[in-house]
This record gives structure tokens, C-alpha cells and sequence, in this order.
């Protein structure tokens, strides 16, 4: 039962986290339609939510959480860094791709096996 309660709590907190960072990478793709004072304050608006969001996280949901927390505001100038910087990806995605022929080359060769 305490489980479920730490889960309802870690949902209530995570998923606007969540959707927070969705609606940071789609707002990269409205930089080049917006005006620059439209997108700054859209910038400044989800950077106000997620301050918000870190002033009202519960210090005692679970040890995960509170690390979650943590990291978020220890490292909070690096959460939202594409939204002001247009050369930074707002995924890793382009860096998973490079890699992926390497992965690949490795896998099929037996590279990754301990003999």
C-alpha cells in the first residue's frame, strides 16, 4: 500500500516534469515562426514552471525522487540549455545515430564477448 502512495506521489510530480521538457523541445520547433520577444518569454514561462515545479517537490516521496530532484536542481542551468542556444540539440538522438554503425560493427563481430 505504501508503494502505491509513493507511486501516485512520484506520477503527481514526474509527469509534469515530463511534459515540461515535451513542450521545451516542441518550442524549439516554433523558434523560427515566433518573434525573438515571443520565444523569450515562452523560454522564460517554461523556465518559471520548472523553478515552480522544484520549489514544490515533496523532500520525503521516496530516496528516487529525492535524487531526481536533486539532480534537476543541481544541475538546472542544464536542463533547458536548447532553448537558448540553437546550435544545441534538445536530444541525443543525432549522437545515437553516430554511433549506431559502431554498435553495430561491435555486436556482429563478437567484439563485446569475454573469452
Amino acid at each position: 500500500m505504501a508503494e502505491a502512495a509513493v507511486c501516485r506521489a512520484g506520477r503527481r510530480f514526474v509527469q509534469p516534469l515530463s511534459g515540461l521538457l515535451h513542450g521545451a523541445i516542441d518550442l524549439t520547433q516554433l523558434r523560427p515562426i515566433l518573434t525573438a520577444i515571443g520565444y523569450q518569454r515562452r523560454v522564460m514561462e517554461l523556465e518559471n514552471r520548472l523553478d515552480a515545479g522544484l520549489d514544490h517537490w515533496p523532500a520525503t516521496v521516496s530516496a528516487v525522487l529525492n535524487r531526481l530532484a536533486n539532480d534537476v536542481a543541481v544541475h538546472r542551468g542544464e536542463w533547458l540549455v536548447f532553448l537558448h542556444e540553437a546550435a544545441v540539440t534538445p536530444t541525443n538522438n543525432q549522437a545515437e545515430r553516430m554511433l549506431r554503425p559502431a554498435v553495430i560493427t561491435r555486436m556482429v563481430g563478437g567484439c563485446n564477448k569475454i573469452r
